[in-house]
């Protein structure tokens, strides 16, 4: 019996009564919630509690600042651990073989009177916890002590939860690397996006600031060239005031002129 918990401890039954009773363990843990004195042994080995194997409602990992997302991470999480650790129960307790008198092999399934709920009679629990320290049928190769064989399972059976556990830590990894290339690759857009539009802006800015420099030379050009026509009329107006007065003190020197010839052939 300890050669064959030994050998079936890393991998789960293959054959369909062994399939079968597998299926039977699991209704039967189910059944007494997973608190039973035929599940104690094997759960001190294991280092867990059945605690750690009932199933708790999702409001249960939900917080005042936790989201609905978070809340289905840290619920989805904790059952992931807990099927797995049914799983290593299970296996391990059908290797050990404690439930194998339980069960008809003929009809592959147990009635009531034979899974009971119940606590079963000391001298019953005494037989079954007997069954892990027997001694086995087949000598085996290597001497093997009982202590070993029952580290070996416990260690045998922690490996495989921490492969299923780094293989859930992989999976959140990569499925929280993943929402942070998305968020980083919506950032990364509207920081582009409001780039272009700066830019935008920029240019309309720098645009409009041209015109109105262009503006204000047209202005300035305009006004210097108004000044000098100004100038320039007034400097044609004063020459021909000094022409009009030149010409008026000509006339009248030409005028005087001949009115003393008039007189002097007088």
């Amino acid at each position: 019996m300890e050669t064959r918990a030994l050998s079936n401890t890393s991998a789960a039954p293959k054959s369909t009564s062994d399939k079968h009773q597998l299926k039977l363990i699991h209704s039967f843990m189910k059944k007494v919630n997973y608190i039973h004195p035929l599940l104690v042994p094997t759960l001190n080995e294991l280092g867990l509690s059945p605690n750690e194997l009932q199933p708790k409602p999702i409001e249960e990992f939900s917080d005042k600042n936790s989201t609905m997302e978070v809340q289905m991470l840290r619920y989805s999480h904790y059952e992931a651990r807990r099927q797995a650790k049914i799983e290593i129960l299970s296996n391990t307790l059908f290797s050990k073989g404690l439930f194998a008198h339980k069960f008809d092999s003929a009809t592959n399934s147990p009635d009531d009177s034979r899974v009971s709920t119940n606590s079963p009679s000391p001298l019953r629990i005494k037989r079954s916890l007997s069954v892990i320290h027997k001694e086995p049928d087949v000598t085996p190769r290597y001497p093997i002590s009982p202590l070993t064989t029952t580290q070996r399972q416990v260690l045998l059976q922690q490996q495989k939860l921490d492969r299923f556990l780094r293989v859930q830590n992989n999976q959140k990894y990569l499925r929280v690397n993943k929402e942070k290339e998305i968020i980083s690759k919506e950032i990364r857009q509207e920081m582009k996006l409001k780039k272009l539009e700066e830019d935008k802006a920029l240019k309309e800015a720098e645009r409009k600031q041209k015109i109105q420099e262009n503006n204000m030379k047209r202005q300035e050009k305009l006004k210097r060239k108004y000044v000098e026509i100004q100038e320039n009329e007034t400097k044609a107006l004063m020459l021909e005031e000094v022409i009009n007065e030149a010409s008026d003190e000509r006339s009248k020197s030409s005028l005087t002129a001949r009115a003393s010839s008039r007189r002097m052939n007088e």
